[in-house]
């Protein structure tokens, strides 16, 4: 699953808050077809990748572009 909503400090900007997944199981490719689906339907969002718990690469390899450090 996951969630999108306007960024928490205003503005216009659609950002992926949320992606979780259910306990021991695994879909393949889950994360890219959410994406997708939800740029099909809102177009384009941003999201954020907290350094401590991951490097982001998940996130490239699927498709995502890194704007900043």
């Amino acid at each position: 699953m996951i969630t999108l909503g306007r960024h928490h400090r205003g503005g216009s900007d659609l950002i992926l808050s949320r992606y979780v997944g259910k306990e021991n199981i695994t879909v393949r490719g889950g994360l890219s077809k959410l994406c997708k689906n939800a740029f099909r339907i809102h177009g384009e969002f941003s999201t954020w990748v907290d350094r401590r718990f991951s490097d982001g690469k998940n996130w490239e390899n699927n498709g995502w572009k890194k704007r900043s450090e």
